[in-house]
């Protein structure tokens, strides 16, 4: 992303500045600077959709292994509900592990 906002920068004949510097024209200016902001545009748009994704499938592990955590544990999928291994060990399901 840094680099190509300095391409589009450089085509589009402005400064880049840096820390008080000025950083030298990677592109000699040019009308493609157009296409150029457009990729980058695009390129950002599908990191935030890879960033909502990412969360969403973090959000969803999380309450998988809150669902099923002995089945979580092993790297299986979980064949039964909490109710079921409740009744089934004396009422928790993971001896030592709380589930909130």
């Amino acid at each position: 992303m840094p680099l190509l906002g300095w391409l589009t920068l450089s085509a589009a004949g402005n400064p880049i500045p840096f820390f008080g510097l000025e950083l030298p024209a990677l592109l000699p200016q040019d009308r493609s600077f157009r296409t150029l902001e457009d990729v980058r545009t695009t390129v950002g748009e599908i990191g935030y959709y890879l960033i909502g994704a990412h969360a969403l499938a973090g959000l969803f592990h999380l309450h998988r292994s809150r669902q099923c955590p002995a089945a979580h544990d092993a790297g299986s999928i979980c064949q039964g509900s909490i109710a079921a291994a409740q009744s089934t060990s004396g009422g928790d399901p993971v001896p030592g592990r709380h589930i909130f």
